[in-house]
């Protein structure tokens, strides 16, 4: 599977380059439900979770991974783990139902 068919560019892999050397790979979200993603890789998709650093130092709902949002995964032992949120270009949000977070973000990244 070609990333580039999904957006990939030089200027992120560029960005991406101290996660490549972690040994991280890079995924766009094209799904999310219920703290699961569903990625795309250049090995083809994958459902992924939050890893558990990531899940705990994140500040806000609003800094998880949304649909469109490209992000540094770890292949390891049968499973997808989201490492890191790349920097978003830009994102779509609406007020939280519980109207007590700072927002949730629908989508990242959005070209059209």
């Amino acid at each position: 599977m070609d990333l580039l068919d999904w957006g990939w560019s030089d200027a992120l892999e560029a960005g991406f380059a101290g996660h490549r050397a972690a040994g991280l790979q890079p995924a766009r979200v094209i799904g999310e439900q219920r703290g699961g993603y569903r990625v795309v890789t250049a090995q083809g998709e994958a459902d992924a979770v939050l890893a558990g650093r990531l899940r705990y130092e994140t500040e806000g709902r609003d800094a998880l991974p949304a649909v469109g949002d490209w992000v540094a995964v770890e292949a390891a032992e049968g499973r997808t783990l989201v490492r890191a949120v790349l920097p978003r270009r830009s994102r779509f949000a609406r007020l939280a139902t519980d109207r007590t977070s700072d927002g949730q973000v629908v989508a990242a990244n959005v070209d059209t």
